[in-house]
């Protein structure tokens, strides 16, 4: 499989830009903040101004609302986005000052250097221009980052068969040393592919965010997939459906879903990316590409290309802004991240499309969630702002209450519908109080998968529809313990029924729902408790706490070092007398198997102590009897 199939087509300051406007030592106006939003800053780098997502001027308001953030001197310093991929160039000279090797490996050459290697389809130049989008560096080349004072450092896993232990390495490498760790790349977007982390990439997912950034918690962006046009959805995505992850969708310079983006109900928020590919006068995105082609060049001068696409392009900037975040806070949590994340994610319909209108569904708590674009679009001033002030959110529970319905059928042209229930006691019990992340696992046989279609419904009457049908999909395999994932009832309140609606498009037989589990994810926040930090969160848009002249900041805990890094946690030597010992054991159930099937009766029942008495009622064999009416009465041989 090439990597093109793998991947989701999916200085200081001062030194090298100048502002026209300086942040003022008092506090700041409505029109003062508007004026900073709106800086155009005086880069050299010739490609900056074809930078739309950055500073869009075709369609204003329609970019990542970046350069106030840059006006107030945060671009991301002291951070460290690793680019999980096909490797990065990092001697691009648009990037080598904000390489940071110490966060580096390459998984598929086993070496301390991410360096792409060359291949006749020039696949390998995706890492780079993702790199390039997080913290290309202002210069006289190309274009800019969107957090061009982070280090960035490069993971390179794709480029070549990929294991469930190099994905888990992958997510774990240097976490004391990475952040965040940026992923545009997931399962074919083919709209019949199930398939997700497994065992080992998900454990190194939780030490991640349980062991990373000094406790902290690492930050995992992963994109939702270009299988739009293929009717995929990233609820089929194990990667989008964890609780672990944030999941970007994209959106074009005109603020529309493009025709490639998927849906799903997983999705936390959106930013921006390429267009349609004829049709629409929208443009694609400009950043540094390799110089290690044919031509040694991209498509907007040398090492700058002009045509970076998909969901690829779209979580890369999502990491940058991160960064911006983790600057100005760095003891936000990984779940402080996802709040902040929920609460200050622009509401968009673009060009007021029926289609992105209608997607968008306002649930009890007061949010606004579309499956296409998760809570909206992501504003890089609100989201500094925000982190400015944040108050750590309380401790992550959660809770699976007990279900009813097993071996139940799934008739076609009909529905199945069960349900859980959460009392006032379990709730305040397991301190789930509100919710975030609402997970169901289920096991379902049936003929053709793709005629599935799986919806959960939580007591607030908020619906999500978590696995569509999928008309390509025709797999006989069903659902194995497969989880799909909605945050749609993200801030409501966890007490009451929820309902597992199971319906069966097809025409073709019937399933079976074998197993089904609810999990709840939330914390002992209350819906008031919600309703506060929203108003929190909007109140810090004024920037006034960003304000360098304010001097205001809260004070972050010193967190706790890294135990050990899982990755490096087993030696070469261990694991070769793991094998050997493995080898052993495997040679000797091979013998003891052949040894009791050939030997003869008689020295079967010698394996009993002949001074030993025998319980004549239940444990006497006749030496006499044949051997195929040979009965073992001891069981716990």
């Amino acid at each position: 499989m090439s990597v093109e199939d793998r991947v989701l087509k999916r200085s200081p300051l001062q030194q090298n830009i100048s502002m026209s406007v300086k942040p003022r030592a008092h506090k700041l106006t409505d029109k003062m903040v508007k004026t900073l939003q709106n800086l155009v800053p005086k880069f050299e780098d010739p490609e900056f101004g074809n930078q739309w997502h950055l500073f869009n001027r075709r369609y204003p308001g329609n970019d990542c609302n970046v350069t106030g953030v840059w006006a107030m001197n945060v671009t991301g310093s002291g951070v460290t986005v690793a680019v999980v991929d096909d490797g990065v160039q990092w001697d691009h000279p648009d990037l080598l000052a904000n390489y940071n090797p110490k966060g580096s490996f390459d998984l598929n050459s086993n070496d301390d250097n991410p360096m792409p290697q060359y291949d006749e389809n020039e696949e390998n130049k995706h890492g780079t221009r993702c790199a390039g989008e997080i913290a290309a560096v202002p210069n006289d080349v190309c274009g800019v980052g969107v957090s061009f004072g982070a280090k960035f450092s490069g993971i390179r896993v794709l480029d070549g068969p990929i294991t469930d232990s190099m994905e888990a390495t992958a997510f774990n490498k240097h976490l004391d040393i990475n952040d965040i760790y940026s992923c545009s790349w997931g399962p074919e977007d083919d709209a019949k592919t199930l398939d997700g982390p497994h065992p080992l990439a998900q454990a190194a997912l939780i030490h991640g965010v349980t062991a990373g950034r000094r406790g902290f918690g690492s930050i995992y962006i992963v994109a939702s997939g270009n299988g739009g046009n293929e009717g995929d959805n990233c609820n089929f995505d194990g990667y989008a459906n964890s609780i672990y992850t944030i999941t970007i969708g994209a959106v074009d310079e005109r603020g529309d879903m493009p025709y490639y983006a998927e849906e799903c109900a997983s999705m936390l928020a959106s930013t921006f990316s390429s267009g349609n590919p004829s049709g629409r006068d929208t443009r694609k995105i400009v950043t540094t590409d390799w110089t290690m082609g044919r031509s040694g060049s991209g498509t907007a001068g040398a090492g700058c290309t002009a045509s970076h696409t998909g969901t690829s392009a779209a979580t890369p900037l999502a990491a940058g802004m991160v960064a911006l975040m983790l600057q100005v806070r760095p003891c936000v949590t990984w779940r402080d991240v996802q709040h902040i994340i929920v609460y200050t994610a622009r509401h968009t319909k673009g060009t007021h499309k029926p289609k992105n209108v209608r997607s968008w569904f306002t649930n009890k708590a007061g949010l606004q969630h579309s499956a296409q674009y998760g809570f909206g679009l992501l504003d890089a001033w609100r989201l500094v702002n925000a982190a400015k002030v944040w108050r750590t959110t309380p401790m992550l529970t959660s809770f699976s209450p007990p279900t009813i319905g097993y071996n139940e059928k799934i008739r076609t042209n009909d529905f199945l519908r069960l349900h859980a229930a959460v009392s006032e006691r379990d709730a305040a019990l397991h301190r789930v109080i509100t919710l975030e992340h609402v997970q169901v696992t289920l096991t379902i046989e049936h003929r053709k998968r793709g005629d599935i279609e799986v919806s959960i419904v939580c007591p607030s009457g908020t619906e999500s529809l978590v696995g569509p049908n999928r008309a390509k999909d025709t797999s006989s395999l069903g659902f194995k313990d497969w989880t799909f994932s909605t945050v749609r009832c993200w801030g409501e309140s966890s007490i009451g029924n929820f309902y597992l609606i199971v319906r069966d498009r097809g025409v073709i037989d019937h399933g079976i729902l074998r197993y089904w589990k609810l999990t709840l994810y939330g914390s002992s926040v209350t819906p008031e408790d919600v309703q506060e930090r929203r108003r929190e969160v909007e109140d810090s848009y004024s920037g006034e706490k960003l304000d360098p002249a304010s001097n205001f900041s809260i004070p972050c805990p010193p967190g706790e070092s890294v135990p050990f890094d899982i990755t490096e946690a087993i030696s070469d030597r261990t694991l070769k007398l793991l094998a050997l010992m493995s080898g052993l054991f495997v040679f000797w159930s091979i013998y003891f198997t052949i040894e009791m099937a050939f030997c003869n009766t008689d020295e079967k029942v010698l394996l009993v102590d002949p001074d030993e008495e025998v319980d004549s009622s239940d444990s006497f064999v006749d030496p006499t009897r044949a051997p195929t009416e040979h009965v073992v009465a001891n069981n716990s041989k």
